[in-house]
């Protein structure tokens, strides 16, 4: 009863902790990824105002291309994998305090998480919290 209580609490904390954070202007909140052709789409970033980082990997977690951007306003980069074969692969786009996490599949991309670096500090402690 007690664990089952605390884990309660502890959902309701990170549900709290996740409606609170404000999106923003930061280059990372900018960020969007676009589709052009099968494992063929584009990076576009508003204003880049701090180090951007670029990471594809594949579903084990390969990475498979690393970039970092450097401050400037406008950035679009296509990005070609048409060489490998279309299977799932996932594009993290993250500066100092946000990440956003794309998953692309061929021609299909989808925003899988977008969240500020504290909040998912929160999470990773929140979810160590319920490991009793």
């Amino acid at each position: 009863m007690k664990n089952t209580l605390k884990k309660v609490l502890v959902c309701g904390l990170l549900l709290i902790s996740l409606s609170g954070y404000a999106i923003d202007d930061a280059p990372v909140k900018t960020a969007r990824v676009e589709a052009v052709g099968d494992n063929l789409f584009n990076l576009y970033i508003k204003t880049i105002t701090s180090k951007v980082n670029v990471q594809i990997k594949d579903v084990y977690g390969n990475v498979l291309y690393r970039e970092s951007l450097k401050k400037g306003k406008y950035y679009k980069k296509k990005y070609d994998m048409s060489a490998l074969p279309i299977a799932t692969y996932y594009v993290n786009v993250s500066d100092v305090n946000s990440v956003k996490l794309y998953k692309v599949k061929g021609s299909e991309i989808e925003l899988v998480d977008e969240v500020e670096k504290s909040v998912l500090k929160e999470r990773i402690a929140l979810l160590k919290a319920l490991e009793v």
